[in-house]
Protein backbone atom coordinates (compact mmCIF):
# COMPACT_ATOMS: atom_id res chain seq x y z
CA UNK A 1 0.00 0.00 0.00
CA UNK A 2 1.02 3.61 -0.53
CA UNK A 3 0.24 6.19 2.13
CA UNK A 4 0.20 9.66 0.56
CA UNK A 5 1.08 12.34 3.11
CA UNK A 6 1.27 15.30 0.78
CA UNK A 7 0.62 16.04 -2.86
CA UNK A 8 3.17 18.69 -3.88
CA UNK A 9 5.85 17.61 -3.38
CA UNK A 10 4.64 14.03 -3.34
CA UNK A 11 5.45 12.61 0.09
CA UNK A 12 4.86 9.32 1.89
CA UNK A 13 5.96 7.59 5.09
CA UNK A 14 8.63 4.96 5.55
CA UNK A 15 8.20 1.87 7.74
CA UNK A 16 9.23 3.60 10.98
CA UNK A 17 5.83 4.95 12.03
CA UNK A 18 2.50 3.93 13.47
CA UNK A 19 0.76 4.14 10.08
CA UNK A 20 2.95 1.37 8.67
CA UNK A 21 2.22 -0.71 11.76
CA UNK A 22 -1.52 -0.25 11.24
CA UNK A 23 -1.18 -1.14 7.56
CA UNK A 24 0.67 -4.33 8.56
CA UNK A 25 -1.92 -5.21 11.22
CA UNK A 26 -4.57 -4.99 8.50
CA UNK A 27 -2.60 -7.36 6.29
CA UNK A 28 -1.02 -4.75 4.03
CA UNK A 29 2.54 -3.78 3.24
CA UNK A 30 3.92 -0.25 2.93
CA UNK A 31 5.62 -0.23 -0.48
CA UNK A 32 7.96 2.55 0.67
CA UNK A 33 8.83 1.07 4.08
CA UNK A 34 12.54 0.77 3.22
CA UNK A 35 13.04 4.46 2.42
CA UNK A 36 15.56 6.14 4.73
CA UNK A 37 13.91 9.45 5.58
CA UNK A 38 10.83 9.03 7.74
CA UNK A 39 8.89 11.23 5.33
CA UNK A 40 10.48 10.66 1.93
CA UNK A 41 9.73 12.75 -1.12
CA UNK A 42 9.03 10.34 -3.95
CA UNK A 43 8.26 10.55 -7.64
CA UNK A 44 5.08 9.68 -9.45
CA UNK A 45 7.16 7.13 -11.36
CA UNK A 46 8.10 5.40 -8.08
CA UNK A 47 4.43 4.99 -7.20
CA UNK A 48 3.61 3.72 -10.69
CA UNK A 49 6.46 1.19 -10.46
CA UNK A 50 5.30 0.00 -7.01
CA UNK A 51 1.69 -0.38 -8.28
CA UNK A 52 0.24 -0.38 -4.75
CA UNK A 53 -2.83 -2.37 -3.89
CA UNK A 54 -5.90 -0.47 -2.72
CA UNK A 55 -6.71 -0.38 0.97
CA UNK A 56 -10.33 -1.21 0.24
CA UNK A 57 -12.86 -0.59 -2.49
CA UNK A 58 -14.33 2.89 -2.14
CA UNK A 59 -17.65 4.07 -3.38
CA UNK A 60 -16.09 7.35 -4.46
CA UNK A 61 -12.61 8.76 -4.83
CA UNK A 62 -11.23 11.42 -2.54
CA UNK A 63 -10.43 14.75 -4.26
CA UNK A 64 -6.85 14.67 -2.92
CA UNK A 65 -6.25 11.47 -4.87
CA UNK A 66 -7.53 12.73 -8.23
CA UNK A 67 -3.96 12.97 -9.59
CA UNK A 68 -3.86 9.15 -9.77
CA UNK A 69 -6.89 8.79 -12.04
CA UNK A 70 -4.59 9.51 -15.00
CA UNK A 71 -3.28 5.96 -14.51
CA UNK A 72 -6.37 3.72 -14.49
CA UNK A 73 -4.19 0.60 -14.74
CA UNK A 74 -2.89 1.15 -11.19
CA UNK A 75 -4.53 -1.46 -8.98
CA UNK A 76 -5.47 1.14 -6.37
CA UNK A 77 -7.15 3.35 -8.99
CA UNK A 78 -8.95 0.51 -10.74
CA UNK A 79 -10.74 -0.42 -7.50
CA UNK A 80 -12.10 3.09 -6.84
CA UNK A 81 -15.59 3.66 -8.21
CA UNK A 82 -15.80 7.10 -9.76
CA UNK A 83 -18.91 9.15 -9.00
CA UNK A 84 -21.45 9.28 -11.80
CA UNK A 85 -21.43 12.38 -13.99
CA UNK A 86 -24.26 14.80 -13.32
Amino acid sequence: MFYQVWDDPLMTLNGDNVFSEVIALCGGENVFAAEKPRVPTISTEAVLAADPKPSSPRRRALPALDRWTRWPALRAVARVARPAAV
